[in-house]
């Protein structure tokens, strides 16, 4: 199965997503937040990369920029509990899936293996492009 790297600051979401996707067969690599995460990506190329938009030390906003400063062809799921419209922004810098919480265990571990053996929405494929004018935060 597949490399997958978990940046979420919820300890306890952390480890279910973790839980499930083991036991789905993949190998999972955990962070607590963005700079912690991207350490861990540079170590090691995941397949996969979920990344939580509302975390202390780096947001995933940033983490997601970082991310694709590393590997510009990186598949990121952005997932959060806040407004649909962090979720839209983290699509618009480039994320292949966006989740709203609570993440259901099976649609992420589908996610993560459609992702992992390519299967991109393809009417995503302008948004896997950087935009370079987007704020931060």
């Amino acid at each position: 199965m597949a490399k997958v790297l978990i940046i979420e600051d919820d300890a306890v979401a952390r480890g279910a997503y973790a839980a499930g996707l083991t036991a789905a067969g993949h190998d999972v690599d955990q962070a607590q937040d963005g700079a912690e995460g991207i350490l861990a990506f540079q170590r090691t190329r995941h397949a996969v990369v979920i990344v939580d938009l509302v975390m202390p030390v780096m947001n995933g906003f940033k983490t997601i920029d970082e991310l694709f400063g590393v590997e510009p062809e990186a598949n990121v799921i952005a997932i959060s509990g806040a407004s649909p419209e962090q979720l839209y922004r983290a699509e618009e810098l480039g994320a292949a899936h966006i989740m709203v919480k609570p993440v259901e265990p099976a649609q992420l571990v589908e996610t993560v293996g459609a992702l992992a053996n390519g299967q991109r929405d393809p009417s995503r494929a302008s948004a896997m492009k950087k935009p370079t004018d987007l704020p931060l935060l």
